[in-house]
């Protein structure tokens, strides 16, 4: 029992603290009941912070894919003709349609945020784009870089961040002969 009065702090002996310490341990008569309800709260916010992780990178993928596919529709109508800048972008902005599954609302097509044509590509492909690579002249251009808008996802489990996820291509096409 604790001992001590209003005035005096009260404390537990260690030899009682190590008896029930002990007698909760061997005790076998329904006590697994709290650590299931503790461990099922935990198996399901484990398992519902890695759903979100996967839409998260799903969507990615999906970004991915949609900017790809629009940087190879540009890429399509880049013939160094006068009017290829303009036919690639129209086949950007009007040919292709991709879908996201998990964006929705303005978020549900993937949609365009810049377009830009180069002269060439950096050397290194880890190398940023330089300016001096972008061109407005239709009779330079022979590759398109498309940025597709990011698109934010909302998570199911509340408590968790809500992410954001965008995606870039860079496509050419050259015939030979």
């Amino acid at each position: 029992m604790p001992t001590g009065t209003l005035d005096q702090p009260m404390f537990f002996p260690m030899n009682q603290i190590s008896t029930f310490a002990k007698a909760l341990w061997q005790d076998t008569s329904g006590v697994i009941l709290p650590y299931t309800t503790l461990l099922i709260v935990v198996i399901v916010g484990v398992s519902v912070l890695a759903l979100d992780g996967a839409r998260v990178m799903s969507l990615q993928t999906q970004l991915q894919n949609g900017a790809d596919a629009l940087a190879l529709a540009g890429a399509a109508e880049l013939d160094r003709l006068p009017d290829s800048i303009t036919r690639a972008t129209n086949a950007i902005n009007n040919l292709v349609v991709n879908r996201t599954l998990f964006g929705t609302g303005n978020s549900e097509n993937v949609a365009v945020s810049k377009i830009e044509f180069l002269v060439e590509l950096p050397r290194d492909d880890s190398a940023p784009i330089s300016p001096e690579q972008v061109t407005i002249d239709p009779t330079r251009a022979r590759y398109v870089q498309v940025t597709v808008q990011p698109v934010t996802v909302s998570a199911i489990l509340q408590a968790s961040l809500t992410a954001t996820a965008g995606a870039q291509a860079v496509a050419g096409f050259d015939e030979v002969l």
